[in-house]
């Protein structure tokens, strides 16, 4: 390293404080939708099993580079926007140079092999499943790796070459070559030279590639259907239009002189934020198989986990149904299984027992009612009687008599003020009063 600076100065997108604040709300937003869709597709492609075809091995792919790339850049972006000291420090700058390109190399280079894949599917159809292996696509996917270390490798090489030894404010929200060259105390001519043959020549043939795939497949598709082609041309625009975001931009970058422009910020955001940002949703939404396979797969287990719960719900409500019930059938077969004499002798005594009497009331001067029979001799009176009655009658038929059973029968029983308890304690035949 030939610099005597040890730290950068990000200027980020705009120095307005207020548009900052705009800038710190949009871009996360878009940043956390990036990351949502591209790992949402990443899993379900991960997890389900109909998503098993080579066009879907190279989504995986796609997706995660996709993240990763945004990855590089927009956290600096979203942090710098509110922070009061933007700096970053040499090894983060050279670090995120790697990692922008190497990620940006792999998505180009994927979106060739889908290309490819494409043209395959259409125009040998017959050959598809041989030339298309497993083992095929892994290796094409092992050489996409190879050839963006390579890229990216040779991007470090030249940015570690250049000597910084003053300036250090990069007009940028990111590091990279183009502001780099600008910055540096030497003649970049032939450095930039090797940049635009390398990043600027692999975003050219790149799109050229990608171009004519295009029109090959639309070209193949002139015998088919009208239906086939209104569809194919529907899919292949929505490409066409990802392709151009991406590569418009990357070409301006990185195939002119090493000079700087206001606008260079603005077209940046196009291939570092806005394309990762499309892929998902051009992928995704229109491509029926992976939206079913998402419903399947997520929607499934979100359901499945709400009836899990709706049913260890209703198992408690219904075990407690359950309690309940039994509770009362035991309440009921304890009331059955009294002995049957019992309920005959209580049947019998309610029956001996005459009604109550309503209480007779007493006019002054009148005369005092006359005395029941056996009051003042020592006989009981008819009450006393009967309720002898009831006792021989229980002690008749051997029934085991439960006082307090008894005393339930009814409440005109206890407004009859029969003692119970002493007829419980009391000989077998009728009792006299003094005996």
């Amino acid at each position: 390293m030939n610099s005597s600076v040890t730290e950068f100065i990000l200027l980020g997108l705009t120095r307005d404080a207020g548009k900052q604040k705009a800038v710190f709300g949009v871009f996360l937003i878009l940043y956390l939708a990036t990351l949502l869709g591209n790992f949402l597709i990443v899993l379900t492609i991960k997890i389900s099993k109909t998503l098993g075809s080579p066009m879907y091995f190279f989504l995986f792919y796609l997706s995660f580079a996709d993240a990763c790339f945004s990855t590089t850049t927009a956290p600096r972006l979203i942090v710098d926007a509110l922070a009061q000291k933007k700096t970053i420090s040499y090894k983060e700058c050279m670090t995120q140079v790697f990692a922008a390109h190497f990620f940006g190399c792999m998505e180009i280079l994927v979106l060739i092999l889908m290309a490819f894949d494409r043209y395959v599917a259409i125009c040998k159809p017959l050959r598809y499943t041989t030339i298309m292996s497993r083992h095929v696509c892994s290796v094409l996917v092992i050489l996409a790796w190879v050839g963006s270390c390579i890229h990216s490798s040779a991007q470090i090489f030249l940015a570690l070459r250049l000597p910084f030894c003053g300036p250090n404010v990069i007009d940028h929200y990111f590091c990279d070559l183009q502001p780099l060259l600008k910055l540096a105390c030497m003649d970049t001519y032939v450095i930039n030279l090797l940049v635009v043959s390398n990043s600027g020549a692999i975003c050219t043939v790149s799109f050229i590639i990608l171009l004519i795939s295009y029109v090959v497949i639309l070209y193949s598709l002139r015998n088919h259907s009208t239906e086939g082609r209104r569809k194919a041309l529907s899919t292949c625009t929505s490409h066409f239009i990802v392709v151009v975001l991406f590569f418009g931009p990357c070409i301006f970058m990185y195939t002119r002189p090493p000079t700087t422009f206001p606008i260079d910020k603005t077209v940046a955001v196009f291939y570092t934020i806005g394309t990762p940002l499309l892929n998902p949703l051009i992928y995704t939404l229109r491509n029926v198989e992976v939206k079913n396979a998402m419903k399947k797969l997520w929607l499934g287990r979100i359901l499945l986990r709400l009836n899990l719960n709706c049913e260890s719900k209703s198992r408690s409500s219904l075990l407690d149904l359950i309690s309940f019930t039994s509770n009362k059938q035991q309440e009921r077969s304890k009331k059955q299984q009294r002995p049957k004499n019992l309920i005959k002798a209580e049947r019998s005594c309610v029956i001996l027992l005459p009604p109550p009497r309503p209480p007779q009331r007493q006019l002054r001067g009148s005369p005092s009612a006359p005395p029941l029979r056996g009051e003042g001799t020592g006989l009981e009176s008819p009450l006393n009687h009967t309720r002898d009655a009831c006792w021989v009658n229980l002690r008749s038929v051997g029934a085991t008599v439960d006082p307090p059973a008894l005393l339930t029968q009814g409440s005109w029983l206890r407004n009859q003020q029969i003692d119970l308890g002493e007829a419980w304690a009391s000989a077998d035949l009728p009792r006299v009063k003094g005996d």
